[in-house]
């Protein structure tokens, strides 16, 4: 009891970054997996377990579908942060509305119960290709579904961000980005495993909404 008190006021004190380096790729003939079943016979340990995996990684995983998946990440040793959108089939440009989810935790005491975790944006999102590079512009705010906010805050977030997302095959891609992963191998979703998963090409900013308005 001692040492779970002492992880929650951790994560509880840790504040989410504001603005971050971060890195983006895009997947083409892809989609956003759906959130995971529990089964309804799961014991408590399995069931926090499930929904502690599938916030962190099941809903940010890419699979095959008809659209394309847009994967921001950052992380480095103190925590980690995920953004992952779908959109459909695009041409040269998309100007319009988006899915995503977001999640935010401590990489140190990861998959815990206070991770940030988003679904249901509403916002907008600007998107150019030229070649394999789209240049990416986004504003969303998600409301945010299980950890409690600081005070003075609301139990929201508001994004922004703007960069480059380079084209990787879906197959090439790897789990910091959204290739699928299992449960014992889940640390692989929330760090680098190679340097090309650490370039900075792309600022995002995302922030809890001021409670007082």
């Amino acid at each position: 009891m001692v040492r779970t008190a002492a992880v929650l006021a951790v994560l509880l004190a840790a504040p989410i970054p504001e603005a971050r380096a971060a890195s983006a790729i895009f997947v083409e003939k892809a989609r956003l997996a759906d959130p995971t079943p529990i089964p309804a016979n799961a014991g408590d340990r399995e069931r926090y377990d499930l929904q502690a995996f599938d916030r962190s990684v099941g809903v940010h995983t890419v699979i095959r579908g008809e659209g394309i998946v847009i994967a921001i990440r950052s992380a480095d040793a103190g925590a980690y942060e995920k953004l992952s959108i779908g959109l459909p089939a695009i041409g040269a440009a998309f100007d319009g509305p988006m899915e995503g989810r977001y999640v935010a935790g401590s990489a140190e005491y990861a998959f815990a119960p206070d991770d940030v975790e988003s679904r249901n944006p509403s916002g907008h999102i600007s998107v150019r290709r030229v070649d394999n590079v789209l240049s990416v512009d986004l504003t969303v705010s998600f409301d945010v579904v299980n950890a409690k906010p600081p005070a003075g805050r609301a139990a929201a977030m508001d994004c922004e961000g703007h960069g480059k997302a380079r084209l990787v095959d879906r197959d090439r891609a790897t789990p910091f980005f959204g290739a699928p992963v299992d449960f014992q191998h889940k640390y692989s979703a929330i760090k680098p495993s190679n340097p090309s998963d650490s370039e900075s090409s792309f600022v995002l900013k995302c922030v809890w909404r001021d409670g007082k308005g």
